[in-house]
């Protein structure tokens, strides 16, 4: 086109010569190219011209877009090579400023923390750091001096490599000033809602002053490095009216920035509240919604080019954003399974009187049945979330036929009712699955209780155990007439500890029902099991006591928890040597390598039953696989059947360990354990 050849030949000042001809030739070939593309994208022929004779209107232009200068297309080896000096020795150069920035930081922060603690010997220890800066900045201004070579040389691709390292260090120094102001606001903002809220503590407010400190660190260092490398020697590979224009939009940026943060403080002191926090997230977000917005219009002025899809920035950004987005939708309450629970009906059984001591937190349960049925579920894993769905309804339907079928008396479950572990169950939420499991039992209609799992109250989990605790007192006997949660607890570990009586007609004892805290990990480390301390001990033993005492002989009692106690692995380890110490009722450890998961710290539960005489049945759940019942020193150990389609990959195709332990308590002390294996129901009972 003449019109791009005119441009050329004035570009050129019509110099002449047979290599710049045919290099102006083959710089028109391109640029028609692009034109096309303009035009061909929706452009019209003026707007496709003018797009091309703003950014190419300049001998640099031309030679950035065909990627050499006139003389150097038959050498682009030694181009290569001095390219790569160039990204080594700017690489060098870095290394050294940001190591002299870092230096002099850290000699700021102890001479700080040296006047603060009024003691000067802490100084001593900025010897090291005054010894790299001098380092660091005698090398790096070798550096520079190697760097700044490279300005006398007409290497296109080492201007072009420039150019694309100004915008990178443009950018990255806006957007770190903009951060910069943002961190230092929340500082500020957090050390005067501390000082209102803990009034003047001068302990308190120089940790939290340290803590900022050590977040702004890194981000002051890598702005300051910015500021330095580009005023060094990097202004020196662009045109001067760019480097003008990048000082008046800093300026701007950081008069409008700082006014900005002086309004929104002031702002937060007049309107001084709780609520101090609040005013910075919304000052704070609408700051990066006009820092973003300034990043896609007005940057574009004092950068070559302003954004750069990077595919690997774009995907890193879409995990990020996909990350947020789970993770907060595994926090949500999902309430999916209520059309179900809704759906249930009773389960018609022989009621019993039962009442509650407001002063000890004990239940009483009155009967004139010569059998009565505890029916012990455990495992259950509900995850509470979308993807859970279906397995959650199976794992209630199971129960429901459970139930049905057995129509016990009382129902125990030793723990595990939620199972909110992140990826396993795509939620963190542990709150809504213990609110429908307790629904969907209040629509069964018979009483049940329940001691802790390892999982129900995961450290991660959305409620703590102290609001788990506050949900099953609120879900209680006085407002559901089937849950017998305690709403007086003993002041010993765990998050939940009871006794159960059971008595018949006359009101005398027939068995106790022990439901102790297995308290799930020991110091929050997944897989490091704790186990059921001393004090919980003492006071099972102390109620054994008064029990013994009240009715003048040896009361029966039970005791239910979710991890089994290290008398399981002795008795079993036992019975495959075929030791007479152990009788072998039913069941396996269906785990893998035959594991059964105890605490690392023993327990002397199991002495002390010994000792009393009273228990003559434990039962744990825990281990998913694990079903198996042995009687060892006269005490039965059984694991329940779980009930779990979660928690493994692949468990919810498995059957032989699904199902329930249903206890017969005989009037005469006596007690029968049976397995009630799911698939026995599939084929034997009608629904």
């Amino acid at each position: 086109m003449l019109e791009i050849r005119n441009f050329i030949d004035k570009i050129f000042n019509n110099i002449e010569s047979q290599t710049i001809t045919l290099y102006k030739e083959e710089a028109i070939k391109k640029l028609e190219s692009i034109y096309k593309k303009h035009v061909k994208n929706g452009y019209t022929e003026y707007k496709a011209l003018g797009l091309i004779f703003t950014k190419y209107n300049s001998i640099e232009d031309i030679e950035d877009l065909m990627g050499y200068t006139p003389f150097e297309k038959n050498n682009t080896k030694e181009q290569k090579i001095k390219l790569k000096d160039a990204k080594k020795k700017v690489k060098h150069l870095h290394s050294y400023v940001f190591l002299f920035i870092f230096s002099i930081i850290e000699i700021l922060l102890m001479i700080y923390w040296s006047l603060y603690q009024g003691n000067i010997n802490f100084l001593i220890y900025t010897i090291p750091f005054v010894l790299i800066s001098i380092l660091s900045i005698i090398k790096a201004r070798k550096y520079e001096v190697l760097v700044s070579n490279f300005i006398v040389e007409p290497n296109a691709k080492i201007r072009k490599y420039f150019r694309e390292y100004y915008d990178k260090i443009t950018k990255k120094t806006i957007n770190s000033l903009a951060f910069s102001f943002a961190l230092i606001f929340l500082f500020l903002c957090s050390a005067y809602v501390s000082l209102g809220i803990n009034g003047a503590n001068k302990y308190y407010f120089t940790l939290q002053t340290l803590f900022y400190l050590s977040n702004l660190f890194l981000l002051f260092t890598f702005f300051i490095k910015n500021i330095v490398i580009k005023k060094k020697f990097v202004d020196k590979f662009i045109r001067q009216e760019k480097i003008d224009n990048f000082n008046k939009h800093f300026k701007k940026i950081l008069i409008c920035s700082l006014l900005y943060w002086i309004i929104i403080s002031i702002v937060t002191i007049i309107f001084f509240s709780r609520e101090a926090f609040l005013i910075y997230f919304v000052a704070v977000s609408f700051y990066f919604i006009l820092i973003v917005f300034y990043d896609y219009t007005l940057r574009q002025y004092i950068t070559f080019k302003n954004i750069n899809y990077n595919k690997k920035r774009i995907m890193f950004g879409i995990i990020c954003f996909a990350s947020v987005v789970l993770f907060n939708y595994m926090q949500r309450d999902n309430y999916l399974l209520q059309p179900y629970i809704s759906s249930v009906s009773s389960v018609e059984y022989e009621k019993d009187e039962i009442s509650y001591n407001d002063y000890n937190g004990v239940y009483t349960i009155k009967t004139n049945k010569e059998d009565f049925k505890v029916l012990q579920l455990t495992d259950i894993h509900l995850g509470g979330s979308l993807y859970t769905y279906t397995k959650d309804l199976k794992a209630l339907d199971a129960i429901r036929r459970l139930i049905k079928y057995t129509k016990p008396d009382f129902i125990i479950v030793t723990g595990d009712v939620a199972f909110p572990v992140g990826l396993g169950s795509l939620s963190f939420n542990n709150h809504t699955p213990i609110i429908q499991f307790a629904n969907f039992m209040r629509n069964i209609g018979i009483p049940w209780a329940f001691t802790y799992g390892n999982h129900d109250t995961e450290v991660y989990a959305t409620s703590t155990s102290d609001e788990i605790n506050e949900i099953f007192k609120s879900l209680s006997y006085n407002s559901s007439k089937t849950l017998l949660f305690p709403y007086v607890q003993p002041n010993i570990s765990g998050r939940n500890n009871q006794m159960i009586e059971l008595r018949d007609q006359d009101n005398n004892l027939r068995e106790v029902f022990f439901l102790l805290d297995s308290n799930s990990y020991r110091f929050n480390m997944p897989n490091d099991y704790d186990y059921i301390h001393d004090d919980q001990v003492e006071w099972y033993a102390e109620q054994i006591k008064k029990v013994n005492e009240e009715a003048n002989r040896i009361v029966p009692s039970m005791i239910f928890i979710h991890i089994p106690i290290e008398e399981y692995k002795t008795a079993y380890d036992l019975y495959k040597l075929g030791s007479n110490e152990v009788k072998y009722y039913f069941g396996e450890i269906g785990e893998k390598n035959e594991a059964i998961c105890i605490s690392n710290e023993e327990s002397n539960l199991f002495e002390k039953a010994l000792e009393l005489q009273s228990t003559k049945a434990i039962f744990a759940g825990h281990d998913h696989y694990n079903n198996i019942s042995l009687e060892y020193k006269g005490i039965r150990l059984t694991y329940g059947m779980s009930i779990d389609y979660l928690a493994m990959p692949g468990i919810e195709n498995d059957y032989k360990q699904r199902g329930a332990t249903l206890i017969t308590i005989k009037q005469n002390d006596d007690f029968i354990i049976e397995q009630v294996p799911l698939e026995f129901l599939d084929y034997n009972f009608q629904y």
